[in-house]
């Protein structure tokens, strides 16, 4: 498996479409049948190509993974991590992972943030087994009418 960091000016738009989708299909884990639009899927890619992101694909002969992350000030927030099904289990989210720390060494920084859904329990035991720590709890309620 090949790590490799993408740069979004220099990268074909496929590729950026996938990850997008990808990205914006999260919501499957807690809503079933959730399918993006493809105006969602725009937005995803304008927002990779705006912001100052790190952008890493795990890569055999296709694309089977990515992790994205946008510097915000001193700090780097994950926004995704995707790891297709067939290899799960195999440390592929492991690894882009710890490429992405090794970038924030390189660049000084010394914070990674992420959120991760209640329900996504193996995202939660990855962090946890890689020193992340829970800050805050965020919870909601929907009130009916």
């Amino acid at each position: 498996m090949d790590y490799i960091r993408i740069d979004t000016d220099h990268i074909n738009d496929e590729v950026l479409y996938n990850i997008a989708k990808w990205h914006n299909e999260t919501p499957r884990i807690w809503i079933p049948d959730y399918i993006p639009t493809e105006e969602e899927i725009a937005e995803t890619i304008a927002r990779m190509k705006d912001k100052e992101a790190y952008i890493c694909i795990a890569k055999d002969q296709v694309i089977l993974g990515f992790i994205w992350a946008e510097k915000q000030d001193q700090d780097v927030m994950i926004l995704s991590l995707y790891v297709d099904e067939s290899i799960r289990q195999k440390s592929v989210g492991t690894e882009l992972k710890l490429q992405l720390e090794h970038w924030c060494r390189e660049n000084e920084i010394r914070k990674i943030k992420t959120t991760v859904h209640s329900k996504n329990k193996k995202m939660l035991l990855l962090n946890e087994k890689l020193g992340y720590e829970s800050k805050m709890v965020h919870m909601e309620k929907i009130i009916d009418e």
